[in-house]
């Protein structure tokens, strides 16, 4: 099947839509975003909007963001579930089907638009119009909600995940009190900032968080080079039984394919989407495979969830965890402004005078909803597993070639093809359900060694902050 014709198209502007009046919709989509869609011809625009057009680089940037988030610091340990040699390899394959993934829902994006005569459409909008061409139109609205209903479980959970490692890293770095008494402790700044509800303020946290994960990245891999171990001394295949832990753990960090339609729909010049997309996944698949290889070179069977975590206690290092702490800490209100785009709208229809009663009450409810989770399962490695099992797998490996099916069905896809979309959505099937009933096991192993193996936590005992203060004073050696 032959889908080239598909492969471009034009969107017409329009002008900025409030997002108070809209739908709900899953991720940032081109009518409801500050960034308005494309041209059917070529009018004149003003010059605002050009503006506000993404050029090539900043695509590249916001897909780059899109992936690089907790689940990369995750990857060691997922390496250490599947074994040095065999971990990286299948690394760059699920690196290879995730792009692929990316390609067929851009590709069924076009196809739909000229179909439907639409300006764009995100992923939600994508799912209902297939859905809806094939089984009817409410068939087509229960599979949004069903699409809806994985992504804010994907959204809530890495919230869920962002506010464990940050009491982690606190743990780590101040000490004196337990990981879930710095959860609540950051349950204060985290809803006051949740109230935000403009995306340009967000963006703006954005920003701050690219600098401060830039930081902790260049910190991390500057260790992790300078102290490899020997490769000999490590497995090359895990246990076979972990392994649904590492596709877990690995589907957690390829978390950016929801911001691929709106990115694509907001570019200068979409053609280009496709090698400006492989060329930015090509640097996130690089980045993943060698934090993983070198993250379980250095430090073993010894890697903690966060690979931060493992970092000695020097001044630099120091630095390098909170740099990244207080990255994951703003990216908390990106990922947090999805899930409340989907779920509020709907409940205001019809209470126009409960409007920001049911904003604050939403929001601080979902605030609350994470936080005690995190309080309730304090174990990095195992939650990230657990939410990329149960969730991820499906947003980014099951729903795109289903839908790339349905949406080519009545113009003859090849058997080819519909086979190569099956596998690949069994092997997101299969990695979700053997990956979250792992994932739950070790989640109770975990808290039956914390309970019964594990010494007792000194309560008042300092953090590695307070250690290195006292230790370096006097001293210049910072790495």
């Amino acid at each position: 099947m032959d889908n080239k014709e598909d492969s471009t198209r034009h969107f017409a502007k329009e002008p900025i839509a409030s997002t108070e009046d809209s739908d709900s919709t899953p991720f940032l989509s081109a009518t409801d975003s500050p960034i308005p869609a494309h041209k059917s011809d070529d009018s004149i625009t003003t010059n605002i909007e050009k503006a506000l057009l993404l050029e090539n680089w900043q695509t590249s940037m916001h897909i780059l963001k899109g992936n690089i988030g907790t689940g990369i610091l995750g990857l060691p340990a997922a390496v250490k579930h599947s074994g040095l040699i065999v971990g990286p390899i299948c690394l760059g394959l699920l690196a290879i089907i995730a792009v692929h993934c990316m390609h067929l829902l851009v590709i069924c994006s076009h196809a739909m638009c000229k179909r439907s005569n639409m300006k764009s459409c995100d992923y939600g909008e994508l799912t209902e119009e297939i859905v809806a061409g094939q089984f009817g139109a409410k068939h087509g609205i229960r599979a949004r909600c069903v699409l809806d209903t994985f992504i804010c479980v994907t959204q809530l959970g890495f919230c869920c995940v962002y506010f464990v490692f940050v009491a982690e890293n606190l743990h780590q770095l101040f000490g004196l009190i337990d990981i879930r008494y710095w959860t609540l402790v950051c349950f204060a700044p985290v809803l006051l900032i949740a109230m935000i509800r403009e995306l340009q303020t967000i963006s703006y946290l954005s920003t701050i968080a690219n600098v401060l994960c830039l930081i902790g990245l260049i910190g991390t891999y500057q260790y992790l080079f300078f102290h490899l171990k020997n490769p000999n001394d490590f497995p090359p295949l895990g246990r076979p039984k972990e392994f649904p832990l590492f596709f877990g753990i690995a589907v957690f960090a390829y978390e950016g394919i929801g911001i691929v339609l709106p990115v694509e729909n907001k570019m200068r010049k979409p053609q280009d989407f496709f090698w400006v997309l492989d060329l930015s996944m090509g640097v996130v698949a690089l980045l993943y495979i060698s934090m993983g290889f070198f993250g379980y070179l250095t430090f073993g069977a010894e890697i903690k969830g966060s690979v931060t975590l493992n970092l000695p206690q020097l001044p630099f290092y120091v630095i390098v965890k909170a740099s990244y702490m207080m990255a994951i800490f703003f990216s908390y209100f990106i990922q947090f402004y999805v899930p409340m785009q989907i779920m509020v709208p709907p409940l205001q229809k019809g209470n126009e005078k409960c409007r920001l009663g049911i904003d604050i009450f939403m929001r601080t409810a979902m605030v609350m909803l994470t936080c005690a989770l995190a309080i309730t399962i304090p174990q990095l490695d195992n939650f990230i597993a657990l939410v990329g099992a149960i969730s991820s797998s499906s947003i980014a490996l099951v729903f795109p070639p289903l839908l790339h099916i349905l949406c080519y069905w009545k113009e003859g896809i090849s058997r080819l093809e519909i086979t190569k979309n099956i596998l690949i959505s069994t092997l997101g099937v299969a990695g979700s359900i053997l990956g979250t009933i792992l994932s739950i096991e070790a989640i109770i192993q975990g808290f039956h060694k914390e309970h019964h193996t594990k010494p007792p936590v000194k309560a008042k005992a300092p953090g590695e902050f307070f250690t290195v203060l006292l230790a370096n004073l006097n001293s210049t050696v910072w790495w």
